[in-house]
């Protein structure tokens, strides 16, 4: 007779030889339907383990696929940490930068007035040494001019 397996059950099918065992026999004449019996369960529990295997292996593959959304999650939010902390540091240099130019542009206004202050003070001091100059020269000449006329009415 051959044999099926089905998990740890081995079933007997019906021998091919008429001659060794009847149908009539009321013994034999259920066990066709107990063998369908049997192959449905063991098909169903077969067919359970299938169904478990696939959801699990959808299961490992949903999760590697949410680890993935949750790793490039991570990343862009990584990204995004990071490119503000750059732009705040390049603000910042930006203002440091601004504030030290800014400083040295006023220092170089102060000088510039400064030199200006000098150079006005230092037109103005001459043209007064020279209104002096003519201012006496002018004395001077109406000195003389007084001089020689009080002399000559003399």
């Amino acid at each position: 007779a051959t044999s099926s397996r089905c998990e740890r059950m081995e079933l007997r099918l019906l021998p091919a030889d008429p001659l060794l065992a009847t149908r009539s026999d009321p013994g034999l004449a259920a066990l066709p339907r107990l063998q369908a019996l049997v192959r449905a369960h063991c098909t169903r529990v077969m067919l359970r383990r299938w169904q478990d295997a696939a959801i699990r292996l959808q299961a490992v593959s949903r999760g590697q696929s949410v680890r993935r959304i949750v790793t490039l999650q991570q990343t862009l939010r990584l990204t995004d940490a990071a490119v503000r902390v750059q732009a705040w540091v390049r603000g910042h240099r930006a203002r440091v930068l601004v504030r030290e130019k800014r400083a040295a542009f006023i220092r170089l206004q102060e000088a510039t007035v400064r030199v200006q202050a000098f150079v006005r003070g230092h037109r103005a001091r001459v043209a007064l040494r020279e209104k002096r100059a003519a201012c006496i020269r002018l004395q001077a000449v109406f000195r003389g001019f007084r001089a020689r006329r009080s002399a000559s009415e003399n």
